[in-house]
């Protein structure tokens, strides 16, 4: 038979040499009674503990698991590789590169848009100038003036100014807004014919705005001849030589000036002559724009012209 024993708070069962008054003929022994069983209450709590004890041992492999385990606490973080770090800062410069690209577009764009707004309100400016006036002024830089413009032939009665005191002479790109009044013919077209027998010459005189002015000839055929400005040679000999279709010269006019035609080419041959100049007057009309970004006249994208009234 067995005879129960126990060890570390949990019974076992050993063979016994004899039945006791206990045994219920499987041949092991059971408590005498309830008391004994309730006197071993006490112990199930300690049980319990050894148990998990026990259990969390196991599951990390005995003591060996237990030396793993505090070999794990030793390990240090690992460190970027070489290649990683490479990689890495490839993709950031990459993503640095669209955000720049796409912050450099979104500059330009507010720029294009400053200037047009600045050009808006000159030429509303300019409006309120000739309102007041009944004249555009000849320079741009004139509406900031608080006196009226000085000119030779025009008055500026009525003067306001300045105009747009806050609206700035150079666009967003750090040129100068391009202003100009519209030209009117002050001399021709004047047809002259050489006819035969002397050479053609011929003295004009007209009265202008004093500043500068363009002279424009069509020429079908005159191969010699030239022509004076106030005593000053504009276009000469060797010029009508090249038969040139259309000669076109910037001059300077006075109040009064004087212009000498003379044509000593063929008998027959006919040449065309006409003078403008850019004018304050009453009928007069400006053009306003802006280079753009490279501050050269044509161009793409951010480099075109800004032309006030076209965009």
């Amino acid at each position: 038979m067995f005879q129960s024993n126990k060890l570390a708070g949990q019974a076992c069962l050993t063979p016994t040499s004899e039945k006791t008054n206990n045994s219920v003929g499987d041949g092991y022994t059971r408590p005498a009674n309830k008391a004994a069983q309730k006197g071993n209450s006490h112990l199930v709590p300690l049980l319990s503990l050894t148990k998990a004890v026990i259990l969390c041992y196991t599951l990390n492999g005995g003591s060996k698991g237990l030396r793993e385990n505090k070999n794990l606490k030793k390990l240090k973080p690992r460190g970027m590789t070489l290649l990683e770090l490479l990689i890495g800062t490839i993709v950031i410069m990459i993503l640095l590169a669209l955000i720049g690209f796409q912050l450099k577009g979104m500059v330009q764009k507010a720029k294009v848009s400053a200037a047009k707004a600045t050009m808006n309100g000159f030429a509303l400016c300019l409006s309120m100038a000739k309102d007041d006036t009944n004249l555009y002024p000849e320079v741009l830089s004139d509406l900031k003036k608080a006196v009226p413009p000085s000119h030779a032939t025009f008055s500026f009665r009525g003067w306001s100014g300045p105009y747009g005191g806050t609206l700035s002479l150079n666009d967003p790109w750090g040129n100068e807004y391009q202003y100009e009044l519209s030209e009117r013919t002050v001399f021709g077209p004047e047809t002259i014919e050489r006819e035969t027998g002397k050479p053609y010459e011929e003295t004009f005189t007209f009265d202008a705005s004093p500043g500068p002015g363009t002279l424009i000839i069509d020429n079908p055929g005159v191969t010699s001849g030239n022509i004076i400005l106030n005593g000053e040679e504009i276009v000469t000999q060797n010029e009508f030589k090249h038969t040139t279709p259309t000669i076109i010269k910037s001059v300077t006019l006075l109040s009064a000036n004087t212009i000498t035609i003379k044509v000593t080419s063929k008998p027959g041959l006919t040449i065309a002559i006409n003078i403008t100049a850019k004018t304050t007057s009453k009928e007069a009309t400006f053009t306003l724009w802006s280079w753009g970004k490279d501050g050269c006249e044509g161009g793409e994208k951010y480099n075109t012209d800004i032309v006030y009234g076209i965009y």
